[in-house]
């Protein structure tokens, strides 16, 4: 997979004493176009340092010179291997891997990372430097150095997978495993369980909001979205009706347990009123011990004022399970994404335990593609506002909801 293309020029020199040839190398010049980030994104630490790795996708022209005519064109795109630091957003390096045609469709992504080595696919399976970026082995290097696997190393991303190193079915069926230090390959007659550290996958990009996390608690307080709270809620749905048109408040209530008979269903009530108490779910879970079932009984709830008027399109924001929110450093707390206008930016918020607001963050982001976290910096990717095919790089700092955003075409 070459990062450059040369051209061999031959020209015929006569001279006094006779006729000499001489060949040489006139080198090719290049024009890049703006990058554009390609999920999924990589947060991983290399020696201690906290580090973003993002493939990249570059309109390219490449110049070629040309005897009497001067030279022709051709249009390509360039992948590039782009590292950043997530608390500046500092671009550390930019290393081009391969010029690929304009109409190629490569399929571009990053499978995994394992020490100072990350797995790529860029119509081809490739290692890179963690460090630079720098091209360490493509498919004929890898064949080259394992003469078995000479003409059977698979093109296609889906016969190429991560779990600590990288795995892949070849073309005769068989499942190997490349050692992510000296590129040597070994079979894989059985699954084998991984369990060391040391290595990181990307996280898959999510659509916004990542998820639909209406409910979190933290310890004995319980934060839910809807518009009312509601007696008797099944706590097997997601207790939130997010409202599209007129949208949903955030509550906060204290849980406490009760017990009921199999079987019994909560007498129907009202909704309560803002401040009142009285709110149920039924979290719905036997215990066979005592063949009677559990509800969690949601005393005093009363709404969290988190804006002026009611969300649109708010959730917890996740670390990509739908059932665990990411929680900040610092005191428990939970982030709550949310649109403060059906068509609005996004906001993130952090909500203490007790439901105060500690900070809010505009993020100048329409949608949210990937969500990288880590301390003390939170890192999303996505579509800014107002202009959706221009993306960005945001980091929010976890202690004080302080933005900073990265336009990688900048």
């Amino acid at each position: 997979m070459p990062s450059r293309r040369a051209w061999l020029i031959g020209g015929a020199v006569l001279g006094a004493g006779g006729a000499d040839l001489l060949l040489r190398f006139r080198e090719s010049t290049y024009t890049l176009g703006t990058p554009r980030l390609l999920a999924p994104l990589l947060r991983s630490s290399l020696g201690g340092a906290d580090r973003i790795f993002a493939l990249a996708l570059r309109p390219e022209t490449e110049m070629r010179p040309g005897g009497f005519a001067g030279g022709f064109s051709i249009p390509g795109e360039r992948i590039e291997l782009r590292g950043y630091d997530p608390a500046s957003l500092r671009l550390i390096f930019a290393s081009g891997l391969v010029s690929v045609d304009r109409n190629a469709r490569v399929e571009a992504r990053i499978l995994g990372q394992r020490g100072a080595t990350i797995w790529v696919h860029i119509g081809g399976i490739a290692a890179v430097s963690a460090v630079d970026g720098r091209l360490l082995a493509d498919p004929a290097g890898l064949a080259q150095r394992n003469r078995d696997l000479d003409q059977r190393i698979p093109t296609a991303l889906s016969a190429f997978r991560f779990e600590g190193e990288l795995e892949f079915t070849d073309m005769l069926g068989q499942r190997w495993r490349i050692n992510s230090r000296d590129f040597r390959a070994e079979r894989l007659f059985s699954p084998r369980l991984r369990t060391e550290d040391g290595w990181a996958v990307p996280r898959e990009p999510r659509a916004t909001p990542p998820t639909r996390l209406g409910q979190a608690r933290i310890e004995s307080d319980w934060f839910g979205l809807n518009d009312a709270i509601q007696v008797g809620f099944d706590a097997r749905r997601v207790l939130a009706r997010w409202g599209e048109t007129g949208g949903a408040h955030l509550w906060r209530a204290r849980l406490a347990s009760a017990t009921a008979s199999p079987g019994a269903a909560p007498a129907p009530v009202a909704p309560a009123k803002p401040g009142e108490a009285a709110a149920a779910i039924a979290q719905a879970t036997p215990r066979p011990e005592q063949r009677l079932s559990r509800t969690e009984i949601l005393n005093d709830a009363r709404r969290v004022a988190v804006a002026d008027a009611p969300l649109h399109e708010a959730s917890f924001l996740d670390a990509g399970v739908a059932t665990a929110a990411l929680r900040p450093p610092g005191p428990p707390a939970l982030l709550l994404l949310y649109r403060q206008e059906p068509q609005g930016a996004l906001h993130l918020a952090r909500i203490a335990a007790d439901g105060s607001v500690a900070w809010r963050a505009a993020l100048g982001l329409d949608a949210v593609a990937s969500v990288l976290p880590g301390e003390p910096v939170l890192v999303l990717e996505g579509s800014a506002s107002g202009v959706p095919a221009r993306r960005l790089l945001v980091a929010v700092d976890l202690m004080n909801g302080a933005v900073s955003s990265l336009d990688p075409v900048a």
